[in-house]
């Protein structure tokens, strides 16, 4: 369930098996190799200089900008203090330029966005953003 809900990468569906195996005392195999270097949107926004007007733009502003064109979608979510929350995970079509990997010390289950380094110049493009 959390798998189609979540489109979680390799890596991360391996640390929820793992983690249950564990539980459970089975044996769990070696880690699978994560495909390509990742880094966060926050990096990668500073590091390719993206604008919004004439500030640096900021990762929920970039985020609100792939939920519009369809590469994300905001998942709802309680924060531990009770507050609604959300965060975001890309959908079919954004998993070209990312993965969704689940976040083990968050205090509630969700994803955490990355994004592919060597593709996000292409995503910057399409977005017409550079």
């Amino acid at each position: 369930m959390l798998d189609s809900t979540m489109k979680l990468d390799d890596f991360s569906k391996y640390m929820l098996i793992k983690k249950e195996g564990e539980l459970l005392m089975f044996p769990v195999p070696d880690a699978p190799a994560c495909e390509a270097p990742v880094d966060n949107l926050t990096n990668l926004l500073q590091a390719n200089n993206v604008m919004n007007g004439n500030k640096p733009m900021k990762a929920h502003a970039f985020h609100e900008i792939l939920v519009d064109k369809g590469y994300m979608r905001k998942i709802p979510r309680s924060k531990s203090n009770g507050k609604a929350d959300n965060y975001y995970s890309f959908t079919d079509k954004g998993l070209k330029f990312g993965i969704n990997r689940w976040d083990e010390y968050s205090s509630s289950p969700k994803s955490k966005d990355y994004f592919f380094i060597d593709k996000f110049l292409e995503l910057l493009k399409e977005l017409g953003l550079k």
